[in-house]
């Protein structure tokens, strides 16, 4: 297109702040109030461009003048006169909004593996010619919205979506959703380059699974997730335990604390079971908090490594400052739970014999003493 400035002014379009205030004076601009007109474009016929002195086009918009259908000009954003325009011919003008454009998309289709699946998505475009996009799209029409661009890119939108699906097996449409909109964004691209529209991105607000095949693709990462977690409670658990064994403390009590540390790696250690997996941990808890000889700091690490346990001793010791000594409020059924716990942690390695004889002797004392 020619130098643009040079060429307007060939057309008797000038810029208006180079015309006399006095000129100007009384004259109302003509501009695109949205609030009145919504859509993709502003459009005013051919009957009322004589009237048409004072053109304001806004930063994010573009005037496109037509002449029996064709091209004339094209306005930047501006202040312009038209004054001396010549009118030859059945003149139009077009705003055109040059800002992000969102359309919506849905389809069903089968990835490379036959698996069916959903997507659904919003697709961003925005003009970047406007005078391809109004020779293309908008000649002969007086509104143009985004719901009729999306009407007319709807099943191009939808034959590249699936035809790069196809592309993919199941596994990396779920695990590898940046490159697939890489790809697909780039097929878009090519396909509305000659309308005139720039492809800005594509969001895919969801991937519609077989509940079976969703179940499956998230267990791997699950899987790494829990793997990790375990490493960090590992970590800890070390550290803790390395503790204890430096300051020298009572091998009994360091068992203890092995035990509880055991415990705490098993999944559902923070159920409300009455066997071992919630009574036992607690019992180990609450003898290496009440015992004096643990150092503070290794109390603190480990009330901060179990909180499910923390809350619990904190509210027996809270009960035992402010009552009165009493007879143990374990039931004889409890006790037997208890036992029967460290029957199964015998058995499965959770605690040594030496532990395990001496809480058993513990608890079946207390049995005799009901």
């Amino acid at each position: 297109m020619p130098n643009i400035p040079a060429f307007l002014a060939s057309l008797g379009i000038t810029v208006a702040s180079k015309i006399a205030g006095k000129t100007l004076k009384g004259i109302t601009p003509t501009e695109w109030d949205r609030q009145i007109n919504p859509g993709m474009i502003y459009h005013i016929p051919s009957s009322e461009i004589p009237f048409v002195k004072l053109l304001v086009v806004k930063e994010y918009e573009r005037g496109v003048f037509l002449r029996d259908g064709k091209l004339y000009a094209v306005l930047p954003p501006g202040r312009w006169f038209l004054g001396r325009m010549p009118i030859v011919g059945r003149m139009e003008l077009i705003w055109v909004d040059m800002g992000i454009t969102k359309i919506q998309f849905g389809l069903r289709s089968l990835t490379k593996d036959g698996v069916e699946i959903g997507a659904n998505g919003t697709v961003y475009l925005r003009v970047s010619d406007p005078e391809k996009f109004i020779v293309n799209l908008v000649t002969g029409k007086d509104i143009f919205t985004p719901e009729d661009l999306q009407e007319f890119l709807r099943d191009q939108v939808n034959s590249i979506m699936r035809s790069e699906l196809a592309n993919y097996d199941i596994r990396s449409v779920y695990l590898e959703r940046e490159m697939f909109i890489s790809v697909a964004r780039i097929e878009m691209q090519e396909m509305i380059n000659e309308l005139g529209i720039e492809f800005r991105t594509i969001e895919i607000a969801g991937l519609l699974l077989p509940p079976e095949v969703k179940e499956a693709l998230q267990k791997p990462m699950i899987a790494t997730k829990e793997a990790e977690a375990t490493v960090v409670t590992g970590t800890a658990t070390a550290q803790v335990l390395e503790k204890i064994r430096n300051v020298g403390i009572d091998p009994i009590k360091y068992k203890a604390a092995e035990a509880l540390m055991k415990y705490s790696e098993r999944p559902g250690t923070t159920g409300g079971s009455l066997g071992g997996d919630f009574l036992m941990p607690l019992v180990f808890f609450g003898m290496l908090m009440k015992d004096n000889t643990i150092p503070g700091d290794i109390k603190r690490q480990l009330r901060t490594m179990f909180p499910q346990y923390s809350a619990s001793q904190e509210s027996e010791t809270k009960k035992e400052e402010t009552q009165p000594p009493q007879i143990s409020e374990y039931t004889k059924e409890r006790i037997k739970a208890i036992i029967d716990g460290l029957d199964e942690q015998l058995a499965k390695g959770k605690i040594s014999e030496k532990i395990y004889h001496e809480l058993r002797k513990k608890w079946e004392s207390r049995i005799k003493q009901k």
